[in-house]
């Protein structure tokens, strides 16, 4: 057995792990110490074992703190995951015994959260009421470094990431729900008879922002059928905002099918029959695996359900 296995097998304590991880988090050993309420001989003693246990160096002392040297960046980032599980275990095992609690970050693009949020939190309260929910409701891009990063939970979108094929992100369809175009009653185009794709060209917009998917999609088809935007156009991920551009009546935008026929949308909102005019139709549900904690997997299920009830 040689040095590195011996110390991996019998000396490597998970103390030693933890000074790593604080190390990578504060970059100096005298936050280290005070985070963790000991001297800082005590944390400096922990790091040269794991020093001389690897026969390797691990950090490299710069004037103002530590920098990771090659192996010690190799470590860190396997210490963060074993870190990161033991966790994930302690929160577990703490809604074994006091049923399930805990703080859930959900991630959803605007037209999904408009749907999909009352029904899913509806259901959440009823089944998990000790866990606290976050929304966050954002482009797909941004949503998906969220989730990649662990700062997000569950992610709701009309797009498969490329993290998808990442063995570490699950994913499932949940429901068809496309989007189409809107406008306010008011508006001329609401009420007019045998409507053409051209009839809306140099209309302004409410738009999602420029890199989303629904963007691109509707900028596709436009481009199909040589439209362009008319001056005034605005771009938002705020949905008071985009109810309130839309309402004013001067503006076109987009929402889901489901939403725009809901009995309080419809007295105020039409939806315009283009052909064509259909948007990505379907809504995902991704999560990571390593996440898959009893809360978040309340979560899944409820999300299942409501999608269930809006089919």
């Amino acid at each position: 057995m040689d040095l590195l296995e011996r110390f991996f097998s019998r000396g490597l304590k998970l103390h030693h792990l933890r000074v790593l991880v604080m190390l990578g988090q504060w970059g100096q050993v005298r936050l280290v110490a005070q985070k963790l309420g000991v001297t800082q001989p005590a944390v400096s003693r922990q790091l040269a074992e794991l020093e001389e246990g690897l026969g390797l160096d691990v950090v490299r002392r710069v004037s103002n703190g530590l920098v990771f040297t090659e192996a010690g960046q190799i470590l860190l980032g396997r210490a963060r995951e074993v870190m990161f599980q033991l966790e994930q275990a302690r929160q577990e095992l703490g809604s074994m015994s006091a049923g399930l609690r805990g703080e859930i970050t959900i991630g959803a693009v605007p037209s999904v959260m408009q749907s999909l949020a009352t029904p899913l939190l509806t259901l959440l309260q009823e089944r998990a009421p000790g866990v606290s929910i976050n929304l966050l409701s954002e482009t797909s891009d941004k949503l998906y470094t969220s989730l990649v990063n662990r700062t997000l939970h569950v992610l709701f979108s009309r797009a498969v990431p490329p993290q998808f094929a990442d063995p570490a992100v699950a994913g499932e369809l949940l429901y068809e729900d496309p989007l189409v175009i809107i406008c306010s009653r008011t508006h001329p185009l609401a009420h007019k008879q045998h409507l053409l794709p051209q009839d809306l060209d140099r209309q302004p917009w409410v738009l999602p922002p420029t890199e989303s998917p629904a963007f691109e999609a509707l900028n596709t088809w436009m481009q199909e059928n040589s439209l362009s935007q008319g001056p005034g156009s605005v771009r938002t991920t705020s949905r008071e905002v985009y109810r309130s551009m839309l309402a004013g009546g001067t503006r076109l935008g987009m929402m889901s099918l489901g939403a725009a026929l809901a009995p309080e949308i419809t007295a105020d909102f039409a939806v315009l029959a283009l052909p064509g005019a259909r948007f990505l139709p379907s809504v995902w549900m991704f999560h990571t695996r390593t996440e898959a904690t009893s809360a978040v997997r309340a979560v899944v299920e409820c999300a299942r359900e409501a999608a269930r009830g809006m089919a």
